[in-house]
C-alpha cells in the first residue's frame, strides 16, 4: 500500500510520519503523544504505524482551540480553500492521558464505549464553517 506523509507540527521541530493511503471507506485515525517522554504514534485502522518523539516536556495550556479539516500557516489564521479536508469526520475523541494500545484496539473494533474526557464529539460545542453539512 502507497503511503502519504504527516507532520505533526508546523515547524522545523515537527514529527514527520509516513502514513497509509486513506481508503475510500471509514478509516479510523488515532494520534498518541506522552507528554513527559514525548513519545507519539499514529494508529491507523487499530494498528500502530510508528513511533517519534515530539516535543518532550510540552504542556498544553488550557482554553486551546481545536481545529479539524484545515491546514493552518499559523494558528488563527486563515482558511484556505485548497489546504481543505474533504471527506467525512464521524466522531472525535481526546483523552488527557495516552490510552493503551488494547483500548485503541477496542475503540477501533467498536467494543469500547470510551469517550475523551477532554472532548467528546457527542457533546461538544463546535462552529461550522464553509460548506459543512452537520448530521
Amino acid at each position: 500500500m502507497a503511503s502519504f506523509p504527516c507532520n505533526l507540527g508546523s515547524s522545523e521541530h515537527a514529527a514527520k510520519f509516513s502514513l497509509p493511503n486513506l481508503s475510500t471507506f471509514g478509516n479510523h485515525i488515532y494520534v498518541t503523544w506522552d507528554s513527559s517522554s514525548g513519545l507519539t504514534a499514529f494508529w491507523f485502522n487499530g494498528k500502530c504505524t510508528e513511533n517519534k518523539i515530539y516535543q518532550k516536556g510540552h504542556h498544553v495550556l488550557p482554553s486551546g482551540r481545536v481545529i479539524l479539516g484545515q491546514d493552518q500557516d499559523k494558528f488563527g489564521s486563515s482558511f484556505d480553500s485548497k489546504q481543505s479536508f474533504v471527506g467525512e469526520i464521524s466522531d472525535v475523541q481526546l483523552w488527557n492521558f495516552v490510552l493503551p494500545s488494547n483500548a485503541i484496539k477496542e475503540v477501533h473494533k467498536g467494543k469500547s464505549k470510551t469517550l475523551g474526557n477532554i472532548i467528546n464529539w457527542k457533546s461538544i460545542r463546535y462552529a461550522l464553517y464553509g460548506k459543512v453539512i452537520a448530521i
